[in-house]
């Protein structure tokens, strides 16, 4: 469970694109719980390059257009990463109306199969990857600490995969791109949308 003031101020940063500075300060504070492979894991974070997240939104985009037509707005989420330790990545599906609401999204995924077989595989964080396998599961080690070290390292994964797609999106016009692109990851109701670049 997330300590509710910390989400409140990585809510807040969010909401005013401070994606550095949340990263920064939950990194410190990961650090802080002294929790072995967690400290280490807060000074690492994704390796993917912007070029390599832009080739990949644009050739999924691109797919969804093939295979369904115009869609109004594209969704992207990072996988269960606290469970799917082994493998972290993404995936790109349009969607049936624009997102402005992550608590509600009703409108759902046009109907276009591309999960699993076009996704962008997260590379880099594999002492974070390394410390969820350790830490979570019904067999894992239980104390306030390990808890708090969860939950910090939670939300700065979070925020560290939105800030790897804003950063990518924001180096320019993506071809074929015209849409919003909403970003989170799975089963939260914390993200961002991003509006096409001129």
């Amino acid at each position: 469970m997330w300590d509710e003031e910390l989400v409140g101020d990585v809510r807040r940063w969010v909401e005013s694109g401070d994606l550095d500075v949340a990263c920064e300060r939950l990194a410190e504070k990961l650090r802080e719980t002294g929790v072995d492979g967690f400290t280490r894991a807060a000074r690492g974070g994704f390796t993917n390059s912007p070029d390599e997240v832009r080739r990949w939104l644009q050739r999924c985009a691109g797919l969804l257009t093939t295979l369904g037509g115009e869609y109004p707005a594209l969704y992207t989420e990072m996988n269960g990463y606290t469970l799917n330790t082994d493998h972290w990545s993404a995936a790109l599906e349009a969607w049936s109306a624009p997102i402005d609401d992550f608590e509600a999204l009703d409108d759902g995924p046009a109907d276009v199969p591309l999960h699993y077989r076009e996704d962008l595989t997260l590379r880099g964080w594999a002492s974070m990857q390394g410390s969820f396998e350790r830490y979570v599961g019904e067999h894992a080690p239980r104390s306030a600490d390990v808890e708090t070290a969860t939950s910090v390292a939670e939300l700065l994964v979070h925020v560290a995969f939105l800030r790897l797609v804003r950063d990518a999106w924001l180096a320019g016009p993506i071809e074929g791109i015209s849409v919003p692109l909403a970003v989170t990851t799975h089963d939260s109701e914390l993200g961002i949308v991003l509006q096409p670049v001129e």
